[in-house]
């Protein structure tokens, strides 16, 4: 797990004066290596930063390089060969390779390769990565089992590719204009490298502030900066720029008797290589659960970290991770953490720095505070259970579908036996039969977000995985690695997407019950508690009533706001929801920290 940092500028130079400063506004993302590779004049040079290993010090310092057309650069977070083979940028024949993220089958792959007749010089999968590109092309991505954002330099057609894996788990933002190309994995190297850049995205911000929507497209909070989208590749050239999207195919049947224990574990496996110690985020849901039971299962010693509220017993599910830990308390280490009000409220400016961005809620902290005490307990890989609600079925929502399937097969008589049965709630009927889902459609004429489903062709499942899943995932890496700490998602794979993704609603779900199958297939290694729970929660926390009590300081912060400007008036602001409250104050916020700063 690393960061990437770069600027490209086929037909000329670019002045690289500052671009080791920005570069260092990364640092948490790989705090144990770092390295450059220059391009000038046709010819590529290796450089090293403060941070470079011993074993490069012969180099020349990345701040000797005057103007170049190229620079990469790359920091690493040492976890899978610790040694100096692990060292990026990598070279191969005409290719140059930084990249940031795992590939988890990179094993196989190798033997495949070897088998082709590639040498290896090192056990990375760095090198991996880079030979199955050079001999595969985009093709090698179908083959990857993992998470990536990379950048490749092809000196013979003088082109740089920028990839990003399938679901977005790693980023990877950029800044194109004319005959040049800046990117990294963080948009803080962008705007302190070229300043001029601070500038709000007004339509990005409508999203957030009216519809709640963020991480939806490919635009962000900065006017000219972007972001690559999962799975998608683009291509820069001389004055040109292609894009690619690449698609997973989804399975529209299989043998539903097929093991779901096998391909999970499988996958939990694969998330379990690193030669560094691997903890895990137990939130008490059956996701996190299911993965720490698997871990325990196998006899495997680890430590457990979870967010606590004992003062909020509504929001508290420590009840649910004790179940797991007393379980397994011979191999399970647990670590509690209780977030309060005056801990979240005084980290939103370490919060917004950490993210860049305006976020959804002062229960960012829990994770935060999480993956902070990982750090502070020596670990560097954090596995947590994203993904599982997207590919098995976990969301309210989803049920609501499964009914819709009931309606087309057993027509209204049949969903009102299921309601007659007590299998649905009456608040279900009404939402099914009556009203329309309020994810659907949102209006908006001032966004990026134009409501791209129609009524009929309407699936949760592609919301979840092209809105929501996304957001996730923004928190899931940059909470993390603000700790240089790397969070892994196991049940976020092309294999389980393939196999899973794509049954009806039926198939995953039990009369209204979610996550069917995966419940069922780990049931005999959790805890009944666990396994019984109807629930879903997952990381809440009391973040109406810790707003409640903030909303006097909120309201008089919004009136003499920079970004609004006098545009909002007092009395209207007292009937905001604290949600919309919240995101207004997030954004006027973030504009005096991120723009105006």
């Amino acid at each position: 797990m690393c960061g990437i940092t770069g600027f490209f500028s086929p037909n000329g130079t670019l002045n690289s004066e500052g671009y080791y400063d920005a570069h260092r506004m990364i640092k948490h993302r790989g705090p144990d290596d770092e390295g450059f590779v220059s391009l000038k004049d046709g010819t590529l040079n290796r450089y090293k930063g403060d941070d470079t290993i011993e074993y490069y010090n012969s180099l020349l310092h990345v701040n000797t390089v005057d103007n170049c057309s190229m620079m990469l650069g790359h920091r690493r977070l040492s976890i899978i060969d610790l040694s100096h083979a692990g060292h990026q940028p990598l070279m191969y024949k005409k290719l140059t390779l930084i990249y940031n993220g795992e590939i988890y089958n990179y094993k196989e792959l190798r033997i495949e390769l070897e088998e082709l007749g590639y040498k290896f010089e090192t056990n990375t999968d760095n090198e991996v990565f880079l030979l199955a590109y050079y001999h595969y092309g985009n093709a090698c991505f179908e083959k990857f089992i993992g998470m990536w954002a990379a950048a490749i330099y092809n000196n013979e057609t003088n082109e740089l590719v920028l990839c990003r894996d399938f679901f977005g788990i790693k980023p990877l933002y950029y800044y194109h204009e004319n005959d040049t190309i800046i990117f990294g994995s963080e948009i803080k190297f962008i705007t302190h490298f070229k300043p001029a850049l601070k500038s709000p995205d007004s339509k990005t911000i409508y999203d957030f502030v009216h519809h709640n929507l963020k991480e939806h497209s490919e635009h962000t909070f900065f006017k000219d900066i972007k972001q690559m989208l999962p799975g998608s590749i683009l291509t820069f050239s001389t004055n040109k720029i292609d894009f690619l999207k690449l698609s997973i195919p989804r399975n529209k049947s299989i043998n539903i008797n097929k093991s779901v224990y096998d391909n999970v574990s499988r996958s939990i496996d694969y998330h379990l290589i690193a030669d560094v110690k691997v903890g895990i985020s137990l939130s008490g849901g059956i996701d996190s659960t299911v993965i720490a039971s698997y871990m325990a299962s196998k006899k495997l010693a680890f430590e457990s970290f979870s967010s606590i509220f004992p003062k909020s017993k509504e929001f508290d599910e420590s009840k649910y991770v004790f179940e797991t830990t007393n379980k397994y308390r011979e191999f399970i280490t647990k670590n509690l953490i209780e977030t309060t009000l005056e801990d979240s409220w005084n980290s939103i400016d370490e919060t917004l720095e950490c993210l860049d961005e305006p976020y959804s809620g002062l229960g960012m902290f829990q994770p935060f505070s999480v993956y902070k005490k990982a750090s502070e307990k020596g670990l560097k890989v954090i596995l947590g259970g994203q993904g599982a609600d997207e590919i098995f079925g976990g969301y309210r929502a989803q049920i609501a579908d499964y009914n819709k399937e009931t309606l087309m097969q057993g027509g209204v008589l049949g969903f009102i036996k299921l309601f007659l049965e007590k299998k649905v709630s009456k608040a279900l009927l009404k939402e099914v039969l009556i009203e329309k889902n309020v994810l659907r459609k949102p209006k908006n004429i001032n966004g990026h977000f134009k409501g791209k489903y129609s009524e009929t062709d309407f699936d949760s499942r592609t919301w979840y995985f092209n809105y929501g899943l996304r957001e996730y995932l923004f928190y899931e890496d940059r909470l993390s690695m603000w700790h240089s700490v790397e969070g892994r998602v196991p049940f976020l794979t092309t294999e389980l997407y393939k196999l899973y993704a794509g049954l009806s609603y039926s198939e995953i779900t039990d009369k209204g019950e979610q996550k069917v199958l995966l419940k069922e297939a780990f049931k005999a290694i959790m805890p009944n508690l666990v396994y019984q729970r109807k629930d879903k929660m997952g990381y809440v926390s009391p973040n109406q009533l810790w707003l409640n009590k903030k909303k006097d300081e909120i309201i008089l912060f919004l009136l003499n706001s920079n970004f609004y400007s006098g545009k909002l008036e007092e009395e209207k602001l007292v009937d905001f929801d604290y949600n919309s409250l919240w995101r207004h104050y997030i954004v006027a916020l973030w504009y005096d920290k991120k723009i105006l700063n």
